[in-house]
């Protein structure tokens, strides 16, 4: 059974230096509770295209490169990997593949068998794509962070499980997408797939 991960807000802490990048980029004091939308840039009260290039200057920045895992992510990864083929599904640039190789591989070496970058526009949050990739891969489930991809896998037939974020916590989602956190993800899983597809749990 094939799970898909997402990258940024699910394995790897992007938002935290994000934020702190920001904030002195545009004179802001944001707080990552602030942040109540995935488009963040509503956060900062700047134009979406001058928000975007304060990310695109992050992008250049060391602290881009050297993402840490969000709490709980390695050892929840390596179990998930002895239970199920996992594949990484990432809205992030190709043009960013090299780094993301390199993020990836210094904390989760040998887990995933692929990484996969779903969109070559990463600001178009309504793009249906990653749900796509989801079901032309065979993913059963997609653990993500962004409400609009996950309701583009649910469109797809594909069981999602939202890592708890403050961006995620205000839309109204169907009762068998469950918000977690690391230490709760497998039980997260296996609920969500039986709820989902009625699968018998002894097959998971």
């Amino acid at each position: 059974m094939i799970l898909g991960v997402d990258i940024d807000g699910v394995l790897l802490d992007f938002h935290t230096p994000c934020v702190a990048f920001l904030n002195a980029y545009f004179g802001k004091q944001v707080a990552l509770r602030d942040i109540k939308q995935y488009d963040m840039w509503h956060a900062y009260q700047v134009s979406e295209e001058e928000f975007k290039k304060g990310v695109q200057a992050f992008f250049k920045m060391p602290a881009f490169s050297e993402l840490r895992p969000l709490p709980g992510a390695v050892k929840g990864v390596r179990r998930l990997a002895k239970q199920y083929d996992l594949v990484v599904l990432t809205s992030r640039s190709p043009d960013l593949a090299s780094i993301t190789e390199t993020n990836l591989h210094r904390y989760f070496d040998g887990c995933f068998q692929d990484i996969h970058h779903t969109t070559g526009n990463m600001w178009d949050v309504t793009s249906s794509r990653k749900g796509r990739f989801c079901r032309e891969l065979g993913v059963a489930c997609l653990l993500e962070d962004c409400v609009a991809y996950a309701k583009a896998a649910l469109q797809e037939g594909i069981a999602v499980v939202l890592y708890k974020r403050p961006w995620n916590q205000y839309e109204q989602l169907p009762p068998f997408v469950r918000r977690t956190t690391w230490s709760k993800m497998e039980r997260a899983i296996k609920r969500t797939l039986i709820r989902m597809n009625g699968l018998d749990h002894k097959l998971l």
